[in-house]
């Protein structure tokens, strides 16, 4: 029950974010290795990831003339599923996957879908993020004992 200094939110979707632009400011804090965070695939991967969670929500109308958005909703299993392939579980001690990207870039690709996740969905964006985080750390660890 709401008391006299509290005002209510409306709930906001992800058409009220689907035209924010990408900015580092819109990032989710997280505590992945320094020496993941200050590569420059990191960056690039944050801001493909951010703009990659919005991009598969818009489609052409009935007439190809116009996006519009289509909003999904992203579901715990998804979500996993998301992080999993993202960190890249199966061959992730290599620095490259078979995609050509590297580990920076994937790490920084979660980080920036999971933040616009956060948006309309912060609760389930930081459980993603801790997964993230726990399937990372390691292999950064890993990759710089290695380098």
């Amino acid at each position: 029950m709401l008391n006299r200094t509290e005002t209510r939110q409306p709930d906001l979707t992800v058409a009220a974010f689907v035209d924010v632009p990408y900015s580092p400011a819109l990032l989710l804090e997280s505590s992945f290795d320094v020496s993941v965070i200050h590569d420059l695939d990191f960056r690039s991967g944050c801001e493909w990831g951010y703009n990659a969670y919005f991009e598969n929500m818009c489609e052409w109308d009935g007439a190809h003339e116009e996006l519009i958005v289509v909003p999904q909703h992203y579901t715990w299993p998804k979500i996993v599923a998301f992080v999993v392939e993202t960190a890249g579980a199966v061959g992730c001690f290599r620095d490259k996957r078979g995609d050509g990207f590297p580990f920076a870039w994937h790490a920084g690709f979660g980080l920036g879908w999971l933040s616009a996740l956060a948006l309309t969905n912060r609760h389930e964006a930081m459980m993603g993020l801790a997964m993230l985080t726990a399937l990372i750390i390691p292999l950064a660890s890993h990759r710089t004992l290695v380098a």
